[in-house]
């Protein structure tokens, strides 16, 4: 874990977490939302290695393969599921739908 090589890096890192998680758990209802939460609970894991956020991190990266896209920000949510899964959590039960997730991005018709 980044806490015993890093601490000040494992510090920064539990800070910004914290920060994400104040902002966007009260109002998490889209798919970037959850995906910032899932990061944040990704970060606290690779900070601490307490497997509570991991399960917090995984509850959250399913939730937002659930929800409708969202283009906001652009990729973000593919390069977040991509983080999770390379560099969190690389054996989930997730991998098979992460791996084929295709956005289910609107139509732009009137």
């Amino acid at each position: 874990m980044v806490s015993d090589a890093y601490p000040t890096r494992a510090e920064r890192y539990v800070n910004s977490a914290l920060r994400s998680l104040a902002f966007y758990k009260p109002r998490a209802k889209s798919s970037t939302q959850t995906a910032a939460l899932m990061l944040a609970y990704a970060q606290l894991y690779r900070a601490t290695g307490n497997s509570t956020y991991l399960r917090l991190a995984e509850l959250y990266c399913n939730t937002t393969m659930n929800l409708p896209y969202s283009t906001y920000r652009g990729p973000f949510i593919p390069v977040a599921l991509g983080y999770y899964l390379l560099k969190i959590n690389p054996q989930t039960e997730l991998r098979g739908r992460i791996v084929h997730y295709r956005p289910r991005l609107r139509r732009l018709q009137d």
